[in-house]
């Protein structure tokens, strides 16, 4: 594939492995200031470095007379965490950005299509969008809708210092005979459930994206029937203010009927006011069979903690797939990651970003605001 391609006075092609800097400066002063990806390099490096091929899996504009980035698009195939799926070419976008005094020169147009050439994407979400890139989405003629929220509250407790919930969930059949435990993720090498669904994913993609994850810990939990491994859950705990709550962040597999008793005892051992799952699915139905509840307007659900906010956040999505079994995880992109740098990191200044990612541009002129991306 051709890496570098002549626009005017800019070059559009991959940012090269020495780059760093360039790249780190561009997200602080044109992006986010105070972005954790323009202070921690170690985390960009996780997200988007591809060694093989010497580059961030970023398409940039590079400026040949000011040696600067004047727009930058980033992403992440699903191979990033295991090369077994490059073939698939499923891809998500994170930051898209071009300079103000660069709006209207059509390099942010000419990012993607360099994307587009070299990649030939399958299958391309996004999580996160604004009012702008709606619009772009809707051009592009691409599914838009807003995450599903679900949740399980612990029925021992009285008094909630995290959420706030309104409903309570009817009495469930009592005879499901499954179990949840947690479970070591290199004991399933040979399990068939990332099959269930796309974009694809494998258990070395669980192992190297969440096992491997440079700040945060997560655990992971198989549902069974009798020995039958039939879902894998990705969690994550959050604690505030003397409180906890578990977030299922992705999940390999189907989630069998009536299991909110097993749910209940995982919350109730381990102190938790409550369990949640941001997701799409088109199979909703499913995940409310297992237990959950729908989050309506009454409930107040948090999503941020990094600082904490007590505020419900409605998360917008775009993707377009010929898949008919799409699936969107709140873990999936850029999204679950830390915005406060751990004090052993050099960090300990709060980095708060708000869930504004990247958007497509239509095949025909469209201008908008100067924040292309919003």
């Amino acid at each position: 594939m051709n890496d570098i391609k002549q626009a005017s006075q800019h070059e559009i092609r991959f940012c090269h492995i020495d780059e760093a800097d360039l790249l780190m400066n561009f997200i602080e002063n044109h992006w986010k200031k105070g972005h954790i990806l323009a202070h921690s390099k170690e985390l960009l490096d996780f997200q988007h470095l591809d060694k093989e091929n010497k580059r961030y899996n970023f398409v940039v504009a590079f400026n040949t007379q000011s040696k600067e980035f004047d727009a930058i698009l980033g992403f992440i195939p699903l191979s990033k965490y295991d090369t077994s799926l490059k073939n698939l070419n499923e891809y998500w976008l994170a930051i898209w950005m071009v300079k103000k005094e660069f709006a209207k020169h059509g390099i942010g147009l000419k990012l993607y299509y360099h994307f587009i050439k070299c990649f030939e994407p399958s299958s391309i979400g996004i999580i996160g969008i604004s009012e702008d890139a709606k619009k772009i989405y809707k051009a592009f003629k691409y599914k838009i809708d807003f995450l599903q929220h679900f949740y399980i509250k612990n029925e021992t407790l009285k008094d909630f210092k995290i959420a706030s919930f309104s409903q309570n969930l009817q009495a469930l059949s009592s005879s499901s005979t499954h179990k949840i435990e947690q479970i070591s993720l290199a004991s399933f090498k040979n399990t068939k459930l990332f099959l269930a669904h796309s974009p694809r994913k494998s258990l070395d993609f669980f192992i190297n994206r969440y096992e491997k994850h440079p700040f945060y810990t997560y655990e992971f939990f198989g549902i069974f029937e009798k020995d039958f491994l039939q879902c894998i859950l990705v969690m994550r705990e959050n604690k505030i203010q003397g409180a906890k709550c578990l977030r299922i962040v992705d999940f390999a597999g189907t989630f069998p009927s009536n299991l909110y008793t097993q749910f209940q005892t995982l919350l109730q051992k381990r102190q938790c006011e409550y369990l949640d799952l941001l997701c799409y699915t088109e199979n909703a139905s499913q995940i409310v069979k297992a237990g959950f509840i729908c989050k309506n307007e009454q409930d107040l659900v948090p999503n941020y903690f990094e600082p904490f906010e007590k505020k419900n956040v409605n998360i917008e999505f775009a993707y377009k797939s010929e898949a008919k079994d799409y699936i969107l995880c709140k873990a999936d992109g850029d999204q679950d990651r830390p915005n406060i740098l751990p004090l052993s990191s050099g960090g300990g200044a709060l980095i708060h970003e708000r869930l504004k990612s990247s958007s497509f541009y239509p095949p025909y002129p469209y201008h908008f605001k100067n924040l292309l991306c919003a």
